[in-house]
């Protein structure tokens, strides 16, 4: 960020020592996020290899990569489940709404043969 104090200086802003130091312990400041941010990704990063390791050596590298696959498929194979669940209930709605429209014409019939004798 020295160059916002060049650009500053060079445009005639008055820079005084006070908001020097508060723009480096701002700067400071935002340094160390950064740096909180990066170690917390590497020790995430750290326990998911880790914790691929331990599974590995548990259960063979084998297994882990039918693990893996698995766990990819797992998403997709859930969506076509929801898919045949969904087609299910639609077919089940039209055959009741068949079944209701021939019960409704049976009764149409009976009350007109009642008419009739």
């Amino acid at each position: 960020m020295e160059m916002e104090f060049e650009r500053d200086f060079a445009l005639g802003a008055d820079l005084d020592i006070s908001s020097i130091e508060a723009e480096k312990i701002r700067q400071i400041e935002r340094m160390a996020k950064i740096e909180k941010r990066r170690e917390e990704r590497a020790r995430s990063k750290a326990w998911e290899e880790e914790s691929k390791a331990m599974l590995a050596r548990a259960c063979g590298q084998a297994d882990l990569d039918i693990f893996s696959i698995t766990m990819k498929k797992m998403p997709k194979e859930r969506m076509a489940e929801i898919e045949k669940v969904k087609k299910r209930r639609e077919e089940t709605a039209r055959e009741k709404a068949r079944h209701e429209e021939l019960m409704a014409m049976l009764a149409e019939r009976c009350a007109q043969a009642e008419i009739q004798d």
